[in-house]
């Protein structure tokens, strides 16, 4: 989803927002309804403060509705602005300036508080894989996170920011994103544009995400133009022309410190430049390699 960013916030800085989060192929016009089709289960949704990795495609889907406190990942050496606009490192510990102003689907500004109620939850589901020792506001508009080691920004936690209060098991979808829940039911979702969105007004009116029974149920909805966006069809399929956009991940070769070979520092920089990184890339379906720092 692309957004125009004329009417933001002037203290927000367009730049540092992604260029987009869905990519559409074919003619798209401003306004009107996205819809989004799939055959995956979806009877029993996860808080969106729960552990990334319950929620598979629900997560992907909750990005249309909520933000997190600062925009990261893998392909990232450095966290993007969310609803945090600012931070700074010291060890172990990350202060973030949260933008004032700042508005849940519901009306209601978000603050640090906010901020510190979505962290606890969230680290009340991770009990057992928490690298967070204390998150807390320092006033309205400042956030301090307390990591139990020193981590790369591409590793902060960012669990999706709720109202203080939300309830885990009656959550209500409330959130800051681009758009706000109308209608949510297993096999459909209507999200409607957040107009007052601080990233600027979103690039469709409508979203709707609709759950098909089966694959060829979709592909066939995908076919009569049903369906904008087909989650889950086979890109081997010879029925579309399939423009697949490959994501940038990251792998590790660990080297067993054990092995006198690999303590030999020698033998590590001869594997790092024996990498034929194009040829890997071109493989992968990536127009060129990313190469770690």
């Amino acid at each position: 989803i692309t957004f125009d960013h004329t009417g933001s916030a002037p203290e927000f800085d367009a730049s540092a927002v992604p260029a987009g989060d869905i990519i559409v192929f074919g003619k798209v016009q401003r306004g009107g309804t996205l819809k989004i089709g799939h055959f995956l289960p979806m009877d029993n949704l996860p808080s969106p403060v729960s552990s990334p990795k319950t929620m598979g495609i629900v997560r992907n889907l909750y990005w249309l509705m909520f933000d997190t406190l600062a925009r990261g990942g893998l392909y990232l050496s450095e966290p993007k602005a969310g609803i945090a606009y600012n931070w700074k490192q010291g060890g172990n510990y990350w202060l973030f300036d949260i933008f004032e102003g700042i508005t849940f689907h519901d009306g209601q500004i978000c603050t640090a508080a906010d901020v510190e109620y979505s962290y606890q939850k969230w680290m009340s589901h991770n009990e057992d894989n928490n690298p967070i020792q204390t998150a807390q506001r320092l006033d309205a508009h400042t956030f301090l996170l307390e990591l139990k080691k020193e981590c790369k920004p591409s590793d902060l936690p960012m669990p999706f920011i709720v109202p203080k209060g939300t309830d885990d098991k009656n959550y209500n979808f409330v959130g800051t994103g681009p758009f706000k829940a109308m209608e949510i039911q297993p096999d459909f979702w209507r999200l409607q544009a957040h107009k007052g969105y601080h990233r600027g007004r979103p690039f469709f009116d409508e979203v709707v995400v609709k759950r098909y029974q089966n694959p060829e149920e979709l592909e066939s909805a995908l076919e009569q133009e049903q369906v904008d966006i087909a989650v889950g069809i086979a890109l081997e399929d010879e029925r579309f022309n399939v423009q697949a956009e490959a994501a940038a991940q990251r792998y590790d070769f660990v080297f067993e410190l054990d092995s006198p070979l690999c303590r030999d520092v020698r033998f590590r920089k001869a594997f790092y430049y024996g990498l034929d990184r194009a040829a890997i890339a071109s493989a992968a379906g990536l127009r060129k390699p990313l190469f770690a720092k």
